[in-house]
């Protein structure tokens, strides 16, 4: 952050503020943008394969995006969970209900299961 802030002030100003609506130039869409976009694309997933169980495989601000939705923490409020590489997360979603059941599990990693 220290040399981004250096060189380019303002967006650091607006990264470290957790501005959801700011665009850094060249990048083309927001925090807030980019939750819309992931919800609609979970939203019709879950329409297309009602009842059915489905892999979704992502990266971390995709998953950030689903665990704010299912957890109602607000775009701008800090993360307070984790998103570890390759971690496992199973949600149940049905209508306008999303239920984690396992979040960033990495158990399969380590020998011990």
């Amino acid at each position: 952050m220290a040399e981004i802030a250096g060189r380019y002030a303002d967006d650091a100003l607006a990264i470290e503020s957790n501005d959801p609506d700011y665009i850094l130039p060249g990048n083309g869409e927001s925090r807030r943008q980019l939750d819309a976009r992931v919800l609609h694309c979970v939203d019709e997933l879950t329409r297309v394969h009602r009842g059915q169980t489905i892999i979704v495989v992502t990266h971390g601000g995709v998953l950030d995006v689903i665990y704010r939705r299912a957890t109602n923490l607000p775009v701008d409020a800090p993360r307070n969970y984790p998103i570890p590489n390759t971690g496992l997360n199973w949600l149940a979603i049905g209508d306008e209900q999303w239920l984690i059941e396992l979040w960033g599990s990495t158990r399969h990693l380590t020998r011990e299961r």
